[in-house]
């Protein structure tokens, strides 16, 4: 990379990467820039960032027997951050 990188100002960025900036610092968005630059990159939403961890604790907890009222109230209470009412 150049020295061009320096004078690189927020005012210089799109709005989409500005608020990647203001997240990652403009330093790191130079390296983006740099590393996938032209190419479209998807930021998934939070809750899609977890949904591989969660569905594999999921799979780890079932047993066979304990569906439904074991396993799902647990993990809704756990991920929803509300209690699981039995017999959902």
């Amino acid at each position: 990379m150049t020295n061009s990188r320096a004078k690189i100002s927020m005012e210089d960025l799109s709005e989409d990467l500005r608020q990647v900036a203001e997240v990652i610092g403009l330093d790191l968005v130079a390296r983006l820039v740099a590393r996938v630059g032209g190419e479209r990159v998807y930021i998934p939403s939070p809750g899609r960032l977890g949904a591989k961890a969660r569905n594999r604790a999921i799979r780890n907890e079932f047993t066979g027997e304990n569906h439904k009222a074991k396993v799902s109230c647990k993990f809704i209470e756990f991920f929803a951050m509300q209690p699981c009412v039995a017999g959902f």
